[in-house]
């Protein structure tokens, strides 16, 4: 029997909380020890994934410690494609690193559905090389199957300290 929309979607919401409780814990305290010395968290994502720092804003702004990384490049809203050809470009994460300097002691979480492309996959390296603390949010179905953009041939989720499933489908939307 096929599932509806709404079931599929209380399913991965159980699937998560079964599952993945420990490493949202992780990161929290991840977070938690960032702020409490007095350094930063920084949360990005692209393309579909700009949501997840967009909804940290919303509910942290007015914070000293929290800095979303909301890039106009990086949304859909303006030109679609032009966010798929930059999450793609493993140099700009330069360019990232030049507007939100990272350091150590700070911490950077990543979102992405694939975890694949490679100005993810290039930040994820400078944080663990800048001895940041790094947070990876990927859907474990859809990023151990695909091939890295990247030409270290890795996902993003293999220099995380911690890794968060999102339990979602394979691809990154749901339909009946």
């Amino acid at each position: 029997m096929n599932k509806t929309y709404h079931q599929q979607v209380h399913t991965i919401f159980k699937e998560v909380f079964a599952q993945q409780s420990a490493n949202i814990i992780k990161a929290c305290e991840l977070g938690f020890a960032s702020v409490q010395s007095g350094k930063k968290f920084y949360v990005l994502g692209t393309g579909h994934s700009h949501m997840m720092p967009e909804e940290f804003f919303a509910r942290l702004k007015g914070t000293d410690f929290f800095t979303p990384i909301i890039m106009p490049e990086f949304m859909l809203h303006q030109f679609p494609h032009k966010s798929t050809v930059i999450e793609r470009l493993a140099p700009y994460a330069d360019i990232v690193l030049s507007l939100y300097p990272i350091s150590e002691g700070d911490t950077m979480m990543l979102v992405s559905n694939s975890g694949r492309n490679g100005l993810l996959v290039e930040l994820a390296i400078k944080t663990k090389q800048a001895n940041a603390n790094l947070i990876t949010c990927v859907n474990h179905k859809q990023a151990k199957v695909i091939t890295s953009r990247h030409s270290s041939g890795k996902n993003m989720a293999d220099f995380a300290d911690v890794v968060i499933d999102n339990c979602g489908v394979f691809g990154d939307a749901l339909h009946e």
